[in-house]
């Protein structure tokens, strides 16, 4: 029987327009428990972020203001979470996270939201860090009890996170055809990723291979450098976007 993420990768590349592929990470993240999904990102307009696109599933009167306001300027999840490319699972109290100078104001209208919502806890995947053109990602929130969420979060949140790097990568390329597409893999590159794309650690694919793990590595870092990535998850997305590899 298929998996949701099987089902996923199917369907995604089936798909040609940004709000089919938004539905689609939604619907996923849905099946999976995290029954409230948004991708934000954002954009550097002298020294302020400015938003660049927001598609939630949450109450419109609250995407009004968040973008009445630009609100993403002072978004823990755009200013904390995006300093790096590394999934997080997101605290429900923002409250008292000052790191940023940001006032009560600020962080109450933050905080507000999520108990608004009932929300329990959810995962954070930035799909473009500071320090590039745009900066932003996806957070999907669960609102099913604190005991639930332990056993969702543990089950599904490295697939959630994979599938929401490549639902960007695949949005991002409707937009711009990326550079990827260029890219030719060695053979035992793509051998590599094909494995990565399935799930398995390196020391499997080292077995697999017959190589050594440090070989491993250096394939899996070679290609990350030729698609332009800067995680793993990235490579693999640039890689199945790209027909590198398929699934």
């Amino acid at each position: 029987m298929a998996s949701l993420i099987d089902n996923f990768l199917n369907d995604l590349s089936t798909v040609r327009d940004e709000s089919a592929i938004w539905q689609l990470t939604a619907n996923l993240a849905g099946n999976m428990g995290f029954s409230e999904c948004q991708l934000t990102m954002a954009h550097s307009q002298g020294n302020e972020l400015q938003l660049s696109k927001i598609v939630s599933s949450v109450s419109s009167g609250s995407i009004d203001i968040y973008k009445a306001q630009n609100l993403v300027k002072f978004d823990p999840f755009i200013n904390m979470g995006c300093r790096s490319l590394t999934a997080m699972r997101l605290p429900t109290d923002v409250s008292g996270n000052d790191d940023l100078g940001f006032d009560d104001d600020v962080t109450g209208y933050f905080q507000d939201n999520v108990a608004a919502q009932g929300v329990t806890g959810g995962v954070g995947v930035p799909v473009r860090a500071f320090g590039g053109n745009e900066v932003g990602g996806w957070v999907f929130l669960s609102l099913e009890k604190n005991r639930v969420f332990e056993m969702l979060h543990q089950e599904y949140a490295a697939q959630l996170q994979l599938a929401a790097v490549l639902a960007y990568e695949h949005m991002d390329k409707l937009v711009s055809p990326i550079a990827a597409d260029g890219v030719i893999l060695t053979q035992r590159e793509r051998e590599c990723m094909q494995w990565l794309c399935v799930g398995l650690r390196v020391s499997m694919i080292a077995h697999k291979m017959s190589v050594g793990v440090s070989v491993v590595n250096m394939h899996i870092a070679n290609a990350k450098h030729k698609l332009g990535a800067q995680t793993r998850d990235q490579a693999i997305a640039l890689a199945i976007t790209s027909g590198q590899v398929t699934l």
